[in-house]
């Protein structure tokens, strides 16, 4: 019975701090049930989204914000024009190949555009096409040929991407866009600044292959972004890209391929996007959030830091 006096409190306590083991080691546990809670998957994930959105908004990149370049060259006398431009920060210099042509009945023009930038062999290299098509239209809503037709000013546009292609490739992103489409209408186009707002979202379908983490992973995937009341100067002066202001909502869906390593477990990303012009101090900078996680992201170059 002594013995047995001894053994049963023991094994009580035993049995105590086990419980309290457990209950310690539970607390180091991250609830993946919790939609609240990031999990390490969940924040690897989410900045390879990050990545892949700064690829295809940059304008050195060929993202969404060289498009936007293109809408407001559009609202001048001599539109999108062709030719080199040196000094392009990382890639050197760019060239581009524009040819346009006019149908008279339905006032829309067909704009060509192939760019390419830095060298082949170079770490920085971009080479892409866009098909756009837009109509000026006068204060009445009629549709003009030009932009100053009769002394007449246009005052809003139609604007379409038809179609897009190209390769952009960094030390740190191999990027495919293998189609591109969006409609947007462009209104104050006879002002300094012009708004911009989709009609038809902006989207591109893009295979983006990044390095990070010791891992080598391809992202085939869907951008699909919404433009609300996103304004900008007309005509593209020095550093447009500073003065940009409004907002951009969407979502960034794509499938992963793993080719050397895990750096998480998703065979799939879908993320919600919302992007912020002229939040941050530093104009220069979008501020890019991905699931409620924020980025920010060098309109210019598209790097990215959080």
């Amino acid at each position: 019975m002594k013995y047995l006096r001894l053994y049963l409190p023991m094994t009580v306590l035993f049995l105590t701090f086990i419980f309290i083991a457990g209950c310690k080691k539970n607390d180091n546990v991250v609830n993946t049930n919790n939609n609240n809670t990031l999990t390490p998957a969940d924040v690897s994930s989410t900045t390879d989204a990050a990545y892949a959105v700064s690829a295809n908004l940059a304008i050195d990149n060929g993202g969404s914000m060289e498009d936007m370049s293109d809408v407001l060259n559009t609202a001048t006398v001599d539109g999108i024009r062709g030719g080199d431009i040196t000094g392009m920060l990382h890639f050197g210099n760019s060239h581009s190949d524009v040819t346009k042509s006019y149908d008279s009945l339905s006032g829309w023009w067909t704009i060509t555009v192939a760019r390419h930038r830095g060298n082949v062999n170079g770490l920085y290299y971009a080479n892409y096409s866009r098909v756009y098509k837009f109509q000026y239209l006068n204060m009445n809503g009629s549709f003009q040929k030009f932009y100053i037709s009769n002394m007449d000013t246009a005052v809003t546009a139609n604007y379409q991407i038809v179609s897009g292609a190209g390769i952009l490739n960094t030390p740190k992103v191999s990027h495919q866009l293998t189609s591109l489409s969006a409609a947007w209408t462009v209104a104050g186009i006879n002002t300094r600044t012009v708004t911009i707002n989709s009609t038809e979202p902006y989207v591109r379908a893009v295979s983006d292959t990044m390095t990070r983490n010791n891992s080598v992973r391809t992202l085939n995937g869907t951008l699909t972004l919404n433009f609300t009341n996103v304004v900008g100067p007309r005509g593209c002066p020095l550093n447009w890209h500073r003065a940009v202001s409004g907002t951009i909502d969407g979502t960034y869906h794509a499938v992963v391929t793993f080719q050397k390593g895990t750096t998480y477990k998703d065979s799939t990303i879908d993320k919600t996007i919302h992007i912020v012009f002229g939040k941050h101090s530093d104009p220069q900078l979008a501020e890019v959030d991905v699931n409620n996680t924020v980025y920010y992201v060098d309109l210019e170059t598209g790097d990215v830091t959080q």
